[in-house]
């Protein structure tokens, strides 16, 4: 289950009428993450692993912030949905 944590004022967008300026969805790492309806710059939380991602909404992927999850060496990672 995927909860969405709103943010911020509403704004009309062409995907979405009234989409959140910035939102966090907060899932488990099983949770398949969404893409469609999700603005740029939204970030998705993995509360079982700690990992942050960012939903980059030109290539509609979300990359994976290189400070996340447990230690690592930097750099950002595609997430393949």
């Amino acid at each position: 289950m995927i909860s969405l944590i709103e943010s911020g004022n509403l704004v009309n967008t062409e995907v979405s009428p009234m989409i959140p300026r910035s939102a966090e969805l907060v899932g488990l790492s099983t949770d398949s993450k969404p893409t469609e309806g999700v603005g740029n710059g939204w970030t998705f939380i993995e509360m079982d692993t700690g990992k942050v991602f960012f939903y980059n909404a030109a290539d509609e992927e979300w990359l994976e912030f290189a400070g996340s999850g447990g230690g690592g060496q930097g750099g950002s990672n595609v997430y393949e949905h």
